[in-house]
């Protein structure tokens, strides 16, 4: 009898300690669901746009109207997929619809319909699917179309159309497809970020204040702004040095700024700090720019400063007068290039003077 008392105590003691732990940690172990988890993401100029969602299948099931009703969201809105919350990350601000949305998490709702659905940006995104959702935390609401596409058997997020600052967020699931469009403002972005980052380790090299300035010359970006940071790489207590590279970027802003007197003078300073291949790629860049008389002047002073070059001086002055028109000066200086050039290279420079020799 004291043994069937015992046991029935320990029974007992044990069935309260279980219970206890379920109450505190869950009831639910980690197992494989039917709509299993999905993730994508999306870089815009360096924003960073990510869903999560869960992908229920259409299973021969009649989707649109009836598992998920055109009820004008009454009770709730759709989930947009399936168990907890479907959620939209943006790592900076953006532009949903042309609507300004800030940066952080969101509960994705949907209120779809036959003819238009109703896309909800929710503040709350941690709660089990949308039962619990209140239009009072909505952040943005904006309205699309849906269109027909070809069968999606699982529920799929993507992003299509990705531009330079721009994207289309889709979802499609079975023969309809839903998109709304995200725009994000990359230059301003980058240079907020550039601004924190100048104020730890890159902002104690000058190349961190170079590249600033580069980005701002090759996006045609706030050029003020790209002025400062180049006098910066040029300047700056910790960081600045005066070389070739940091005089030229500078000179390229001024001469985009339509300051040219300021910018010649800036090359002038900038050309006898400059290496070889530095000289060789700004008369380069000069050609291109089609200023082919100022070209062939850099060329020979790449010459006159680098005589033991046996390679470089001798194709810029080659392409230069080839850009001049000169053919026989251009074919005279491709020879000596050749000679000094690598076996690798030789067949490459001699392929240019063949077809300028046959007056291609």
């Amino acid at each position: 009898m004291n043994k069937l008392i015992k046991s029935t105590v320990i029974g007992a003691t044990l069935c309260l300690f279980v219970g206890g732990l379920s109450q505190v940690y869950g009831q639910a172990l980690e197992a494989p669901r039917a709509s299993q988890k999905g993730k994508v993401s999306q870089r815009v100029g360096i924003t960073d746009i990510t869903i999560k969602y869960h992908r229920p299948a259409v299973n021969d099931r009649e989707i649109w109207g009836a598992l998920v009703p055109y009820d004008e969201g009454t009770p709730i809105p759709w989930r947009a997929g399936a168990n907890e919350n479907t959620i939209i990350h943006f790592s900076d601000d953006v532009k949903v619809e042309g609507q300004d949305l800030k940066a952080g998490a969101y509960g994705l709702h949907m209120i779809p319909a036959e003819d238009e659905w109703t896309i909800i940006f929710s503040g709350n995104s941690t709660s089990w699917g949308s039962y619990t959702y209140n239009q009072d935390e909505d952040a943005l609401r904006v309205n699309v179309k849906p269109e027909e596409t070809s069968m999606t058997e699982l529920l799929t997020y993507s992003f299509d159309e990705v531009e330079t600052a721009s994207t289309v967020a889709s979802l499609r699931w079975e023969k309809l497809k839903v998109s709304f469009n995200i725009e994000v403002d990359v230059h301003n972005i980058v240079a907020e970020s550039f601004n924190k980052e100048l104020r730890n380790f890159p902002g104690f090299r000058w190349r961190g204040w170079n590249q600033a300035a580069q980005y701002s010359l090759t996006n045609d970006y706030d050029l003020e702004q790209g002025l400062k940071w180049a006098e910066q790489a040029l300047t700056n207590q910790f960081a600045g040095d005066k070389n070739f590279t940091t005089l030229r970027t500078k000179a390229d802003i001024l001469a985009k700024m339509g300051k040219t007197e300021e910018a010649d003078a800036m090359m002038k300073e900038a050309l006898p700090l400059g290496k070889t291949g530095e000289i060789h790629f700004y008369g380069r860049s000069l050609i291109t720019a089609e200023k082919f008389d100022e070209a062939i002047e850099v060329f020979k002073y790449n010459k006159e400063k680098h005589p033991d070059d046996t390679f470089t001086v001798w194709v810029g002055l080659a392409r230069g007068y080839e850009a001049l028109g000169e053919k026989d000066k251009a074919i005279e200086h491709w020879k000596v290039a050749i000679e000094g050039a690598t076996e690798q290279q030789k067949p490459f420079y001699k392929k240019i003077l063949a077809k300028l020799e046959e007056g291609e």
